[in-house]
């Protein structure tokens, strides 16, 4: 299983199954109006703290895939409703992208 995002900045979700077809499973139109922008990630990156207008929190992992030999995309789609965003690297350290 890997994500990945479309040259359109649409997420999409691949799968594999054995011995059978490959698919491809994409979010619908009104949940890609929820993203305000992309940060690309840099090979370091770890995991991001983002905090919402609403005082809601939320981790995000980031990882090169998800299952054997699998390869995600390395972005990062922010909501409208994020208020602050800290990307931490592999050694600690921090920078804010919002």
């Amino acid at each position: 299983l890997a994500t990945l995002y479309t040259a359109n900045k649409e997420e999409a979700l691949i799968a594999t199954q054995n011995q059978d077809h490959l698919v491809v499973l994409s979010k619908s139109k009104s949940d890609s109006k929820n993203i305000r922008k992309w940060i690309p990630l840099k090979p370091d990156d770890f995991f991001a703290d983002i905090v919402y207008k609403d005082g809601s929190k939320k981790r995000v992992e980031f990882y090169y895939g998800s299952t054997y030999l699998s390869q995600s995309s390395r972005i990062l789609p922010i909501e409208y409703r994020a208020k602050s965003i800290i990307i931490v690297n592999f050694k600690g350290n921090k920078r804010k992208v919002l």
